[in-house]
């Protein structure tokens, strides 16, 4: 049984002016809490960081992640940087945008889709316990917010150039958010996994059917915040969650985080933070390596 990370954090992109501030802070936050809490050697856990995040560097060590996982393993990819959506290729999503992530050297003819991640994550073996935690926008706005190194807060969400969208895009996807503002709901899982019809009061909370457990910063249509938290700057969502499992002396599933994240964020930052999953799987202890009861012991020690 082998436990292997994957770390991407981005604070430094091609164009200057989009340019982060907690994402490396994120990744160091990340990879201490795995050796110090839940039994990672160092050594196993692999950093992407700023320039070397590039896009061909991120689709080899992601594919590699997943293509020497085996039954009994417990896997992690944490990414924190920009979010954006492009134009779907394939007619699977209603807003005729697929929301993907943005490497240093983020290219909107090649990004890493949705389905992209998708067809990764579908090829785990049976049996690997793989958490995902993706700690930026997902949204599909095309709101080109502040990039103010002094602002107290940037959103981690690059905008796609305006001539790539399709025609209608935008308003599909604004009056898709409106829609959604109103009732909580999300209609699309990020990772594009089927999704069993969503209650109100679970909207931010989705059992569906893709292999891996899925920690999101933020809904659809909301952006994550990239803030100074603490004294450093930080992903609020990521904060969260490194602060809530300092916090714990002993196991704490994943449905369990999720509603403790959900509270301690919900007065600081706008955004929500979403879960994802098999129903069988949120009820595993968090990092459980498989095969432990459903509360297996996820935190290896105070």
């Amino acid at each position: 049984m082998a436990h292997k990370a994957l770390l991407i954090g981005i604070n430094e992109y091609q164009d200057a002016s989009r340019n982060l501030r907690g994402c490396v802070h994120d990744v160091e936050q990340v990879a201490e809490l795995l050796v110090e809490r839940f039994g990672f050697d160092s050594k196993d856990i692999d950093r992407l960081l700023n320039q070397d995040a590039t896009t061909d560097r991120m689709r080899r060590r992601i594919r590699r992640l997943v293509e020497e996982s085996k039954p009994g393993d417990v896997v992690v990819l944490h990414y924190s940087g920009h979010g954006s959506s492009v134009p779907d290729q394939d007619g699977d999503e209603e807003d005729m945008l697929d929301e993907c992530l943005c490497p240093h050297d983020v290219s909107w003819n090649d990004a890493i889709t949705d389905d992209w991640l998708r067809q990764q994550f579908d090829r785990l073996p049976e049996g690997v316990n793989c958490t995902v935690i993706m700690d930026c926008c997902h949204s599909g706005s095309n709101t080109r917010d502040s990039a103010d190194p002094e602002a107290p807060v940037l959103h981690r969400h690059l905008p796609c150039p305006s001539e790539l969208l399709p025609a209608s895009g935008g308003k599909l996807k604004a009056a898709r958010h409106r829609a959604q503002s109103k009732s909580g709901h999300r209609s699309i899982s990020f990772l594009g996994a089927p999704a069993a019809p969503a209650q109100p009061k679970q909207a931010d909370l989705r059992e569906t059917e893709m292999p891996e457990v899925l920690l999101a910063g933020c809904r659809d249509y909301q952006l994550s915040e990239d803030a100074l938290i603490d004294g450093q700057y930080s992903g609020a969502m990521t904060h969260s969650l490194v602060k809530t499992l300092r916090g714990e002396s002993g196991s704490i599933t994943y449905r369990e985080l999720h509603a403790r994240m959900m509270g301690s964020m919900a007065d600081a930052h706008e955004q929500v933070p979403q879960l994802e999953g098999r129903r069988e799987l949120l009820d595993r202890g968090f990092l459980a390596p498989p095969g432990e009861a459903e509360r297996g012991s996820g935190v290896s020690g105070a």
